[in-house]
């Protein structure tokens, strides 16, 4: 990773980091949305994945436009491969993620960025989140834990999958926890909350803000709705999270949490006759 601005200061530098690929129709939406921040201090870093419709030229024409927007064409590789591209150029203090087929509230940053002011060893905060599929819509936060807590906290909430989820999107990491560590690109499903279990067990503060700011798209044929995919990946994942921490308490909800977890994807596969 490149050098960044670590010391948080009045505005510290926000690198965002968004993959690319296929949504021409939504991507519009996204990046007016972050350039709509109200936040004054953004990087905006679209990695183009390959995009084989005009994904790439949409990219180019709004960085044309807007001097807080960097592009990076690189060959189809994945959606791990395109941000850990832009990871490897991002010079913002705090590092945060968006989806190019979603969109965020205008005060998302500001309101992330935010605690870092009040708790100087904040490493990470959370945001609640839209959660959109087909014509319903959801919001999740409420359940959040309230104020600061330790980044073990955080992990075990993660592990056992309720309240801090594994999504990147909704989090603003301090970049310096982000450094030597990588999204796995060789699984395509949970590698999100693999990394997030690396950060948190690294982390001294967390902070959850139950105000929904991120919206999420959920799309027919995704990863997370690819029964198939979450056989194949899920488990990799789950055991790679377990070889994080020797620490009894914190290896025995993920192992529960893991357990849980392949008995219903099994039960699941059986029930679609996989």
């Amino acid at each position: 990773m490149s050098s960044s601005i670590n010391d948080i200061k009045a505005f510290p530098l926000v690198s965002v980091i968004v993959p690319v690929y296929g949504v021409e129709a939504s991507l519009p939406r996204c990046i007016e949305s972050l350039l709509k921040q109200t936040y004054p201090a953004l990087e905006i870093l679209l990695v183009d994945d390959g995009s084989p419709d005009a994904c790439g030229s949409i990219c180019d024409e709004y960085a044309a436009r807007d001097p807080r927007i960097c592009v990076i064409h690189q060959e189809n590789s994945g959606v791990s491969a395109a941000r850990n591209a832009g990871l490897a150029i991002a010079r913002g203090a705090l590092i945060g993620f968006v989806d190019s087929d979603d969109y965020v509230e205008p005060t998302m940053f500001e309101d992330l960025v935010q605690p870092f002011m009040t708790y100087p060893s904040l490493d990470v905060s959370i945001c609640g989140w839209y959660r959109h599929e087909g014509n319903i819509s959801r919001t999740f936060g409420a359940e959040f834990p309230s104020g600061a807590i330790s980044g073990h906290e955080a992990f075990l909430i993660a592990v056992r999958g309720g309240g801090i989820e594994g999504y990147l999107c909704n989090k603003l990491y301090r970049s310096m926890l982000l450094k030597g560590i990588l999204l796995r690109e060789d699984l395509a499903i949970c590698e999100d909350l693999l990394l997030n279990c690396q950060v948190f067990l690294q982390s001294r503060q967390v902070i959850c803000i139950p105000k929904p700011l991120y919206h999420y798209q959920i799309r027919p044929g995704s990863a997370l709705n690819n029964l198939s995919s979450r056989l194949r990946y899920e488990p990799t994942a789950r055991a790679a999270i377990l070889q994080l921490t020797d620490e009894k308490p914190l290896r025995a909800t993920a192992v529960f949490s893991y357990v849980q977890q392949i008995n219903l994807l099994a039960a699941r596969a059986a029930c679609a006759g996989l």
